[in-house]
C-alpha cells in the first residue's frame, strides 16, 4: 500500500510540474525559472527539487516512514524552522557550556557543536536540550526537584558518534539573608518547610538531603562533573545576580551517567563470582527439590534435602512447637509493621513529589508520631531477644547445670550469618546491575561501594562500631547490636541462676547506667532519637553514632528481657491477685501511652528543638514502651488471659516470626530499588503513597522466598552439624528452626 501511495504521489507531482512549467504556478515560480533557463543537467536537478517541493506541499505523509526514522528537513520547512528555533531558544534558554571559558577544551568544543546544531533545530540536539530539566508550575507547593528526562538523555548520540548524552544530577542549595523575610518565606515553601535540614556535606545514601534541590542536566559525554559544576554556577548566576539569593552548586562524579553498551564485558571478578554463586545455589535448590519429590526411598539424606523447596515450605508453615511463648509472635508482628511503615516514610522523602510542600504539611502534625517513633519499634525486638535467650539458657541450666557457651555462639552465628552474607552479595554485586535512574547511584551503587570495603565487619557483626555513614547495609545495624548483647547474655544468665540477688542488682545497675548514658548523650550533644520536625541530617547521623547503634546505650531493654525470661522459668507457677493484675495493666498501659504519645508535639511543623524533650524521650520511652509488652507476655504465660490476649496468641502469628528476619533484611533494598528507579515527579497521596500495597506485598513475597531459599536451607545444615544423629532420617514437617534465636 505504501508503494502504491508513493507512485500515485509521484504521478501527481509530475502532472503538477508540467502544469507549473506551462502556467508558471506562483508558489513554484523560482523553481520554474531555473527549470526553463538552465542546461540539461541543471534542468534535471531543478526538476528533482521542484518535484520534491510539490510532493511536500501536496501530500507528504510521514506515516509511511518507520516511527524511529527522523525525516529530513525539506526546503519548504527551512524558513519555518529558523523562525521556530529563534522563538524556542528565547523561551527555553539552553544549558550552554560553550559560554564558560574555564571548562575543558573538548567539552567546550562539543558544547559549541551542540548549540550550533540546536540553533538549526537538529533532532539529536533537540533531544539533548529537551532532556535537561526546567522549572515548571507548582514550585510553591514543593515541585522543586526536577529530574529532566533520564532515558532520553542517555539515548542521545551526536553525528558520527562523536559523543553521546551524559545525564548529571546537580545539587543546588539556596541561602537567603534573614533580613529578607518575604524571600525567605518563599524559600521555605520551595523547600517544603525544611522538614529535614541538610547540606552538601551530609551523607545522602540512607537519609535524604531534603533541603537540597535536585536538578537534572543533559550534556555531552566529554564533559566531566567538574565541567558541569562550573557551568551550572555560571548558568544560575544569571538568575540570582542582584537578588540577594546565593545558590551553591555541587555535581558529584558518581551522580553522572552515560550509556555503557559494553557493561557485560566489564564485569569485575567479584560480580562474576557472585553471579556464579547464585547460579550454583539455584541448581542446588532444583536438584534438592527434585530428589525430595521424586526420590524412591522414604528415608532421605538430610543434607541432600536441605535446599528442597518442598521441605522448607512445609517447615515454614509447620505447627507450633510446644515450648513456645505464643504472644511474642504478635508483639513482633505489630512492631515489625510499624517499623516497616516508618522506614517507608523515610524512603518517601527521597522522591521528587510535585506536591512535596503539601505532603510536609500533612505529615507535620502530632499524629505523625506513628512514623517518627521508628527507634521505639526496635526496642521490643531487643527485649524479646533477651527474654527468649534467657528463657532457653535458664532451662538448660535447670536441666544440666551448665551451658556450652561456645556452642551457643557458633550455633547463633551459623544461623544468622548466611542470610546476611547472601544479602550483602546480592546488594553489592548484582542489584546495581538491575536498574538505573537519577537517584540510582546514590541509594544503590553507593552502598555497593561501601560494602566492598567493609563487608567483613558486617559478617563479624561488629559493623555498628564503625559509624553509620560508612556502614555496609546500614539497616543491618540492629543485627550487630543484638548479636553483641547476646555475647554477654550467657554470663548474666549464669549469674542469675547461681547468685540471683547479686546478679539482679548488677543487671539493674547496668540498665540504669545505660539509661543515664542515653539521657546524657542526647542532652549534651543536642541530638534526638525521635525524628522531630526540622531535625537535621547531621543530628540523625550523630545520634546513630553516639547512641542508637551502640549496645551499651541499648542495654536497658535487653536487660528487661533477660530478667523477664529468667522469671518465666523460675516462677512459672506464681499466682497473681486480681488487684495486682489490674494495677499491672493500668501502670503498663499508662507507661506505653506516655512513651508513644508523649513526643507527639515534636512532630508538629511549628516545633522548635528542645534538648530536654529529646533527652527524656531517649532515656525513658524505650522502658515504658517495652514495659507494656513485658506485662502482656507475663500475664499470658502465667495463664491470666482475656479475649484480646487469646486473639494475640493465634497460631498464625508464628508465620510472621519465621519470615521476620528476612523481612527485616529485604525491606530497605526493596524501598531503595524502587526509589532509584523513579525518573519523573510524582504526586503524593495520603495514605496510599505510604501504604503502597504492591510494594508491601512484594516485600512479603520476597521475604517468604528468602526464608525458603536462603535462610531455612542453611539453618537445616546448621541443625545437622549440631545434631547428635549422624544417620539419615525420615523427612517430616517439623519446624527445625530455633524460635528463641529469631532475629527481627
Amino acid at each position: 500500500m505504501n508503494e502504491i501511495n508513493f507512485f500515485i504521489r509521484l504521478q501527481l507531482a509530475i502532472i503538477v510540474l508540467t502544469i507549473s512549467v506551462i502556467n508558471c504556478v506562483p508558489n513554484c515560480s523560482s523553481e520554474t525559472e531555473i527549470f526553463m533557463q538552465n542546461d540539461n543537467n541543471s534542468v534535471a536537478n531543478a526538476s528533482v527539487n521542484l518535484i520534491e517541493t510539490v510532493i511536500n506541499k501536496i501530500s507528504y505523509n510521514d506515516s509511511t516512514l518507520p516511527h524511529n526514522v527522523v525525516p529530513d528537513v525539506s526546503n519548504y520547512e527551512r524558513d519555518f524552522i529558523k523562525i521556530l528555533s529563534e522563538k524556542y531558544l528565547k523561551t527555553f534558554q539552553p544549558f550552554d557550556l560553550s559560554l564558560v571559558p574555564s571548562i575543558s577544551t573538548e567539552c567546550r568544543d562539543h558544547a559549541q557543536m551542540f548549540f550550533e546544531s540546536l540553533s538549526k533545530f537538529e533532532f539529536w540536539a533537540l533531544k539533548l536540550h529537551d532532556a535537561t530539566a526546567r522549572f515548571t508550575s507548582g514550585l510553591l507547593n514543593g515541585n522543586i526537584n526536577q529530574l529532566g528526562d533520564f532515558d532520553q538523555c542517555l539515548n542521545v548520540k551526536a553525528p558520527n558518534d562523536e559523543f553521546q548524552g551524559k545525564y548529571c544530577l546537580t545539587y543546588l542549595q539556596p541561602s537567603i539573608p534573614e533580613s529578607q523575610r518575604y524571600t525567605n518565606y518563599l524559600r521555605r515553601l520551595l523547600q517544603s518547610h525544611d522538614a529535614f535540614k541538610s547540606n552538601f556535606d551530609d551523607p545522602g545514601h540512607r537519609v535524604p538531603r531534603y533541603s537540597t534541590i535536585n536538578f537534572g542536566v543533559c550534556v555531552p559525554s566529554s564533559c566531566s562533573s567538574n565541567d558541569v559544576e562550573i557551568a551550572m554556577k555560571h548558568y544560575t548566576e544569571s538568575f540570582t545576580d542582584g537578588t540577594g539569593v546565593k545558590l551553591a552548586v555541587r555535581v558529584e562524579s558518581e551522580m553522572c551517567y552515560v550509556n555503557d553498551y559494553e557493561w557485560m564485558s566489564k564485569l569485575d571478578l567479584g560480580t562474576k563470582i557472585a553471579i556464579l554463586f547464585c547460579v550454583v545455589l539455584l541448581l542446588l535448590t532444583v536438584v534438592s527439590t527434585v530428589y525430595d519429590c521424586c526420590g524412591s526411598s522414604e528415608i532421605k539424606n538430610r543434607i541432600a534435602v536441605s535446599f528442597s523447596i518442598k521441605k522448607n515450605t512445609k517447615a515454614l508453615f509447620a505447627q507450633r512447637e510446644q515450648n513456645d511463648i505464643r504472644i511474642a509472635h504478635s508483639i513482633r508482628l505489630f512492631n515489625a509493621v510499624m517499623l516497616l511503615i516508618s522506614h517507608k516514610c523515610m524512603a518517601l522523602f527521597y522522591l521528587p513529589y510535585s506536591n512535596r510542600t503539601w505532603m510536609t504539611e500533612v505529615l507535620g502534625k502530632p499524629w505523625s508520631v506513628l512514623a517518627r517513633a521508628a527507634s521505639l519499634y526496635t526496642d521490643p525486638f531487643l527485649m524479646i531477644s533477651g527474654m527468649l535467650t534467657a528463657y532457653s539458657l535458664y532451662d538448660k541450666l535447670q536441666k544440666n547445670g551448665k551451658i556450652n557457651i561456645w556452642k551457643e555462639y557458633i550455633s547463633r552465628y551459623l544461623r544468622i550469618m548466611p542470610s546476611l552474607a547472601f544479602l550483602i552479595i546480592v546488594c553489592t554485586y548484582i542489584l546495581p546491575l538491575t536498574g538505573n535512574g537519577p537517584l540510582w547511584n546514590l541509594v544503590i551503587s553507593h552502598n555497593s561501594v561501601l560494602c566492598k570495603k567493609s563487608w567483613w565487619k558486617s559478617l563479624l557483626f561488629i559493623h555498628n562500631w564503625f559509624g553509620f555513614e560508612k556502614m555496609c547495609m546500614t539497616h543491618t545495624h540492629h543485627v550487630g547490636i543484638d548479636t553483641e548483647l547476646f555475647w554477654t547474655s550467657p554470663f548474666l544468665i549464669i549469674a542469675l541462676f547461681r547468685w540471683p540477688k547479686r546478679a539482679l542488682n548488677v543487671i539493674v545497675i547496668l540498665a540504669v547506667l545505660s539509661t543515664i548514658a542515653r539521657y546524657y548523650v542526647t542532652y549534651t550533644y543536642e541530638i534526638s532519637n525521635y525524628v522531630s520536625f526540622g531535625i537535621s541530617v547531621q543530628q540523625l547521623f550523630k545520634i546513630a553514632d553516639l547512641m542508637y547503634i551502640l549496645p551499651p546505650h541499648r542495654f536497658t531493654v535487653y536487660a528487661m528481657g533477660i530478667i523477664l525470661g529468667c522469671f518465666l522459668r523460675k516462677f512459672k507457677d506464681i499466682k497473681l491477685s486480681k488487684r495486682q493484675i489490674k494495677i499491672g495493666w493500668c501502670v503498663s498501659t499508662a507507661a506505653m501511652l506516655i512513651s508513644f504519645f508523649g513526643p507527639a508535639p515534636m512532630g508538629d511543623i511549628s516545633y522548635k528543638f528542645n534538648a530536654t524533650h529529646a533527652a527524656h524521650y531517649a532515656a525513658f520511652a524505650p522502658i515504658g514502651w517495652c514495659l507494656f509488652f513485658a506485662w502482656m507476655i507475663l500475664t499470658s504465660h502465667l495463664g491470666y488471659k482475656n479475649k484480646i490476649i487469646r486473639m494475640l496468641e493465634w497460631r498464625g502469628f508464628l508465620f510472621s516470626t519465621r519470615i521476620s528476619y528476612a523481612l527485616y533484611l529485604v525491606q530497605f533494598p526493596v524501598f531503595f530499588y524502587n526509589t532509584g528507579q523513579v525518573k519523573t515527579p510524582i504526586q503524593y497521596t495520603f495514605p496510599f503513597s505510604i501504604l503502597n500495597m504492591n510494594e508491601m506485598l512484594s516485600i512479603i513475597l520476597i521475604s517468604i522466598l528468602y526464608t525458603i531459599l536462603i535462610e531455612q536451607p542453611f539453618n537445616n545444615i546448621k541443625n545437622i552439624m549440631f545434631s547428635s544423629k549422624k544417620i539419615p532420617q525420615k523427612t517430616n514437617n517439623n519446624n527445625e528452626e530455633k524460635d528463641k534465636l529469631k532475629m527481627s
